[in-house]
């Protein structure tokens, strides 16, 4: 990102400067730019540099025998994710009132206010450019890393599908440097860990992930004021704890029958 600032007669020094970029509306494309760029080399390009080290590249298969590709399949797994964004809410919610230190709250705040700034549109245009930087792109690049090599050396060296599944979206997790948002990405990983674990194919992982990020950036265009609101503290009545509590047999039972 850097580089790209650099070409361009531009410079980012902390976070505070890469806000007031974002908040330019002659540099927002650049800016796009740069964080597409750097998500292309830091996931995608080291994905498939790490899969000739290993000779093993990130869309092999690691179940057999390998099934092709069933949108019908993307949908029923998806439709897991769906069930566990309540949880993931409520989650997140019971985190935002535990006491940070100061560094930690900076750092939540500090990665928020960056995908505020980025995720702000007022065209059909910087739509698609959201939906290919924030959706698309990571869905391919994140996947690949996090799924189709890391995950993939992980079942060759754990046999467990417990651990493996825990231990690759702990990871992922843990890489977004949240606090408050790594229980809601913990959730998400942990689907999108069972989906490629149980399929043993990177492309319905990748689907999942870019339907679930799009789901976010359509919603934040034709909801501007949706953006806004998750910078206030989310507030949960105690029987919308409850119902969302009374969803976990339904998870659990919906799993077991896709694992079927």
């Amino acid at each position: 990102m850097h580089a790209v600032f650099y070409l361009n007669g531009l410079s980012i020094e902390d976070s505070t400067s890469l806000y007031q970029l974002l908040e330019n509306k002659d540099h927002i494309q650049l800016v796009r730019a740069a964080f597409g760029i750097s998500h292309l080399i830091g996931f995608v390009l080291s994905s498939l540099l790490i899969g000739k080290i290993l000779k093993r590249g990130p869309f092999e298969t690691t179940s057999s025998p390998t099934s092709k590709f069933d949108p019908k399949v993307l949908m029923r797994w998806f439709l897991l994710l769906l069930l566990c964004y309540p949880l993931a809410g409520l989650l997140g919610f019971w985190a935002g009132k535990i006491p940070l230190p100061e560094w930690m709250s900076a750092m939540d705040e500090s990665s928020f206010q960056a995908l505020e700034g980025l995720i702000k549109m007022d065209s059909p245009l910087q739509l698609m450019a959201n939906l290919l930087i924030i959706a698309i792109i990571p869905g391919f690049g994140e996947e690949m890393l996090f799924r189709g090599i890391l995950q993939a050396q992980l079942q060759l060296h754990i046999k467990k599908m417990t651990y493996v599944v825990f231990l690759s979206a702990f990871i992922f997790a843990a890489f977004h440097l949240q606090f408050v948002g790594f229980f809601p990405k913990m959730i998400i990983g942990l689907v999108l860990a069972a989906t490629y674990f149980y399929t043993g194919n990177l492309w319905y992982s990748i689907g999942i992930h870019i339907l679930n990020n799009s789901f976010h950036v359509i919603l934040a265009y034709l909801r501007p004021e949706s953006i806004e609101a998750q910078s206030t503290e989310m507030s949960f009545e105690a029987n919308q704890q409850l119902i969302v509590l009374l969803t976990l047999p339904l998870i659990y039972w919906y799993f077991n029958h896709l694992k079927k």
